[in-house]
């Protein structure tokens, strides 16, 4: 009686191990491969986001330099354009051409004038 108690619990015992043996299989084998695959999925998509974020912005960056760019292009036209027709003078106080070196003055006229005043 007590040889039979003990078998039925080696056998129980093993019935249990081998459950737990297959859940442990069921989770290095099925589970745990999913979840990495879904962790790297998740890190892949965010690097791609970030790729494109970047991307956006330096657009965006670049766009806005243009433009400033080009305001300042318009800005130096007109004020050339005034300044040749002689309804404006150098900001400087200088005619157009001169040199100077003091501060507040302008550093150098040229074409573009009004970008070079300090």
């Amino acid at each position: 009686s007590a040889r039979v108690s003990l078998q039925t619990s080696f056998w129980t015992l093993d019935e249990a191990i081998k459950i737990t043996n297959r859940r442990v299989n069921a989770l290095e084998k099925v589970v745990q491969p999913k979840i990495e695959a879904t962790i790297s999925y998740i890190i892949d998509e965010l690097s791609e986001l970030e790729r494109e974020e970047f991307f956006r912005l330096k657009k965006v960056q670049n766009k806005k330099k243009r433009d400033a760019e080009r305001v300042s292009k318009a800005r130096v036209a007109e004020e050339e354009a005034l300044m040749a027709s002689g309804k404006m003078s150098a900001p400087c106080g200088f005619a157009h051409g001169q040199v100077s070196t003091g501060r507040g003055h302008c550093r150098l006229i040229c074409n573009s004038h009004s970008r070079f005043f300090s």
